[in-house]
């Protein structure tokens, strides 16, 4: 089987595909690997490309936590019987992906779903749940690219912005391979969100722009084959 590697979800449609569903991807000219990238709206001028979260809706969400304690220096206690305004729970099973940045694009909730409350970007989190600068954080979020040959550059990080100035993430985690990045974060009010404002992403490469060696060609054609095995050479699979 001959797979099609395109350059973009238009070069897709250009080539003559119409159907929205999964297409393997060049997202970089440093890399020859091809990601599997999910083609939507495809019937329009404009598709778009949505990275498919494979380890599950569940390893990728943002909580901003809707209780507040009654007494706001405990770490725990009775809580207020009002919530807070800016709660809300979003789980990810697809992130919109910038390929001409390499970018995820975070407050695009096409694959989403919010539980109540507002709509939580993707890599946010936060609370205002207690000003005691303890371990007493309750809201966070999890980013977790693993299976999508992604993983978050080394120069992204996590800020908390909030109330007080002393507090800091809770339990944050970067996994040496920048695959999943978690936290919790919160205060009086506070919330965590990427430094800069984007989660810039990067291939995790096997085989460089710079030639082909015959362990990258042995990798290329193992993901070539376990892609077309399970999706072929595109998949409307939602």
């Amino acid at each position: 089987m001959i797979l099609t590697v395109f350059r973009s979800c238009a070069e897709v449609k250009t080539s003559g595909y119409s159907s929205d569903g999964h297409y393997l991807v060049q997202p970089s000219d440093r890399c020859k690997d091809p990601i599997r990238v999910y083609c939507h709206m495809m019937t329009s001028n404009s598709p778009r490309e949505f990275i498919t979260l494979v380890s599950g809706a569940e390893n990728n969400y943002a909580v901003i936590y809707h209780q507040r304690l009654q007494d706001r220096f405990s770490c725990s206690g009775p809580a207020r019987t009002q919530l807070y305004a800016e709660r809300g729970t979003t789980n990810f099973t697809k992130v919109r992906f910038d390929i001409a940045s390499m970018r995820i694009i975070s407050d695009d909730f096409t694959f989403a779903q919010t539980e109540e409350g507002k709509d939580i970007a993707y890599g946010t989190g936060g609370d205002c749940y207690s000003v005691n600068t303890g371990k007493c954080r309750k809201g966070g979020f999890k980013v977790d690219l693993s299976g999508t040959r992604l993983r978050v550059r080394d120069d992204v990080t996590w800020t908390l912005q909030g109330f007080p100035s002393g507090l800091q993430l809770q339990d944050y985690m970067k996994s040496p391979d920048g695959v999943v990045v978690s936290a919790k974060c919160g205060g009086w009010c506070g919330r965590c969100k990427p430094t800069r404002g984007v989660i810039l992403v990067e291939p995790l490469c096997s085989i460089p722009s710079g030639g082909w060696s015959l362990r990258s060609l042995q990798n290329y054609n193992y993901t070539c084959l376990n892609l077309s095995t399970v999706y072929g050479p595109h998949s409307s699979e939602r």
